[in-house]
């Protein structure tokens, strides 16, 4: 007798819980590397874990998140970007009130650098 081989779901849901598990590791070594204060490792990280989540929940929280090291990097125009697009909601995964007042200050930090060294 052939056996199929057990499958879950559909090949695009079995990708999409797969990069959902790949770009959950990638936000926590990217958080990982932020406490260590190694910012371009974790900006490279939470932009990787971007990619890997595509539009799945976690776009908005991510984009905040590297926009945390963008600021941390003083690289002002980039961290401002990716607040207004986590704000926007241009990723799936709105961003709950805390995460939203953290992008809110992230961006007025930002925004505030920017008119500083426009002068």
């Amino acid at each position: 007798s052939s056996r199929r081989p057990f499958t879950c779901g559909s090949p695009a849901a079995a990708m999409a819980v797969l990069q959902e598990a790949t770009a959950s590791e990638l936000r926590a070594a990217g958080g990982a590397a932020y406490r260590e204060a190694r910012f371009a490792d974790a900006e490279a990280l939470y932009s990787e874990a971007l990619e890997a989540a595509g539009a799945q929940q976690q776009g908005s929280t991510l984009l905040s998140n590297r926009a945390a090291c963008r600021l941390k990097l003083r690289r002002w125009r980039q961290a401002e970007e990716d607040c207004s697009a986590a704000l926007a909601g241009k990723c799936e995964g709105a961003l709950n009130a805390a995460g939203r007042a953290k992008a809110l200050f992230r961006r007025a930090t930002a925004r505030e650098a920017l008119q500083d060294v426009a002068g």
